[in-house]
Order: C-alpha cells, then sequence, then structure tokens
C-alpha cells in the first residue's frame, strides 16, 4: 500500500508540477496527524478510565473485573514462562489483595519437576502487579524484588498465591506475596 501511494505522488508530480502534489501531501499529512491526535486522545481517555491518576477504592466484583481483564490481556505474550496463560483470578477479598491460582504443569517445572524458582518468582511479579490494579494503581515496572524459597510442590500440584498492596503511592507501590502448596496448605515462597 505504502508503494502504490508513492507511485500515486510520483504520478501527480509528472503530471501536475511540484505545487499541486506539496499541496496534496501537506493535506495528506495533516489528515494523518489528525488521526493520530485522535487516537492518541482516545488512548489517554482509556488509560484514564482504567487507571486514573490517583488510586480510588473498588468493589471486589470491580477489582477482580480489573485483574482479569489484565490477565487476559497478558496472555499469549512473551512474559517469562507464559506465567498468565496458568494464572487463574480467584477473588480479590480486600482493597489490595488478590488471590490467584495455578496448576503446575511441565512448562513451569525445574529439573526436579518441581516449581522452578524463575517461575515463582516470575508469579510474585505478575500477582503483585494484578494486586495494584485491584487497589485502583497503575501497572509499572519492579524496583526491587525478593523471594524466600521454603518448600517444593509436585508435577500437577495446585498452588495458591495471595498477593497484597502494602502501600500505594503515586509513583511506587510496596507489596507482598505468598505461595502456598495445595496439597497441604504449606508455604511455598516468600
Amino acid at each position: 500500500a505504502a508503494a502504490r501511494t508513492l507511485r500515486s505522488f510520483a504520478a501527480m508530480y509528472l503530471l501536475l508540477g511540484a505545487g499541486v502534489v506539496s499541496a496534496a501531501l501537506a493535506a495528506v499529512s495533516t489528515r494523518i496527524a489528525i488521526a493520530a491526535a485522535i487516537g492518541s486522545a482516545a488512548l489517554a481517555l482509556i488509560a484514564k478510565g482504567l487507571f486514573p491518576g490517583r488510586p480510588r477504592k473498588l468493589a471486589s466484583a470491580h477489582r477482580l473485573q480489573r485483574v482479569r481483564a489484565l490477565l487476559s490481556l497478558l496472555r499469549g505474550g512473551k512474559t517469562p514462562y507464559d506465567l498468565a496463560a496458568f494464572l487463574e483470578a480467584e477473588g480479590s477479598p480486600d482493597d489490595g489483595k488478590v488471590v490467584l491460582s495455578l496448576t503446575l504443569e511441565p512448562a513451569l517445572h525445574n529439573f526436579l519437576r518441581s516449581m522452578h524458582g524463575g517461575a515463582i518468582a516470575s508469579a510474585v511479579d505478575v500477582s503483585t502487579t494484578l494486586a495494584i490494579v485491584s487497589a485502583g494503581g497503575f501497572p509499572g515496572v519492579s524496583t526491587s524484588l525478593g523471594v524466600s524459597y521454603l518448600a517444593g510442590c509436585g508435577p500437577g500440584e495446585k498452588i495458591r498465591i495471595e498477593a497484597t498492596v502494602l502501600k500505594l503511592g503515586a509513583t511506587l507501590a510496596y507489596t507482598e506475596c505468598r505461595l502456598f502448596r495445595g496439597s497441604d496448605g504449606a508455604l511455598m515462597a516468600c
């Protein structure tokens, strides 16, 4: 399409002269600029609606809706271990708290067939981001992430993840996350 457009402008240049073609190019550039401005404004309004500048209190159903929406956006992406494909939102019982679950699949195994430490760290990262979104905050980047590994789990094991926002500021959020083994409730990582 771009090559065809360039050929059209070249033909117009030969037939009509530089002045007419320059005016046509200016009109096209103006239309593109207007379309870009409208698109940018629409995206800004969507972002403002989903992630307002100041955190706000949300009802439990709305928190869970935001978590599920963000999870669906992440699915099939290039996230480490494609973790979003395995996570299920169980609930958002309190403001800034999210409960998720996942079943340990081979893609998340280490060589001992337990959950890989990198997959656990990714689960902590993704889950705490979802908790921030459920609290009315904006998803951002992690500035620090530490994980203590306390217990393993077996193939096919269901894992419960509880992520909580401790403090939500204008530019930073402080969170914590705990992973529990489904079979006996043992704390796997925090």
